[in-house]
């Protein structure tokens, strides 16, 4: 069941095969290198900081890890011994203290874009046929030419991919679809 607006449900997306294999569980006991790890938050747009405090953030301190996923409204911090995670737990973003013990939590794409050398070159050459040569200047270009996202980047989302879809592509046959509008009137009347 679906909760939505006339104005969302209408609204282009990323085509659904862009997020397949970019859930990742990560769970006590499971062997995952710290390579491994940081290739797939920087493939992800996961951004890494020193210390993390917003969703999207991730650091690495010797055997400790830490991430902000977005799906989540804490933070986790995984300890390390080689490539075997021995606790997995919530702390606090402001204080950095530890929080609740967990089993697991899963990871998930920061952005519905996902900045690579393919959604990068996609954007320069729509850019381009768009608005023709840069200008010496351009944030706008020179930002995602070098995969440095920025607040509102998402607003370009068709420059990033040759095809969008609605949510429709991404719902099974038997979703329920309810609007809020329509809803919202139908109670007030």
């Amino acid at each position: 069941i679906i909760v939505t607006t006339t104005n969302s449900i209408v609204q282009k997306v990323p085509p659904k095969h862009i997020f397949k294999n970019r859930v990742k569980k990560i769970q006590v006991g499971a062997n995952i290198s710290l390579q491994e790890l940081t290739m797939f938050l920087n493939d992800n747009s996961y951004l890494r900081t020193e210390t993390v405090r917003q969703q999207g953030n991730y650091a690495v301190r010797g055997g400790i890890v830490d991430i902000f996923p977005p799906n989540y409204k804490q933070p986790f911090r995984m300890d390390f011994l080689g490539d075997e995670i021995e606790s997995i737990r919530e702390f606090d973003s402001l204080s950095q203290k530890s929080l609740t013990e967990k089993d697991k939590f899963y990871l998930c794409p920061v952005n519905e874009i996902i900045l690579n050398s393919d959604t990068i070159n996609n954007f320069k050459q729509n850019y381009r046929k768009s608005f023709g040569a840069r200008s010496t200047n351009d944030f706008l270009y020179d930002s995602i030419s070098q995969g440095i996202p920025f607040q509102g980047y998402e607003h370009w989302l068709s420059f990033y991919y040759n095809k969008l879809e609605t949510i429709f592509d991404y719902l099974k046959k038997d979703t329920i679809l309810i609007f809020g509008e329509e809803t919202q009137s139908a109670f007030n009347s």
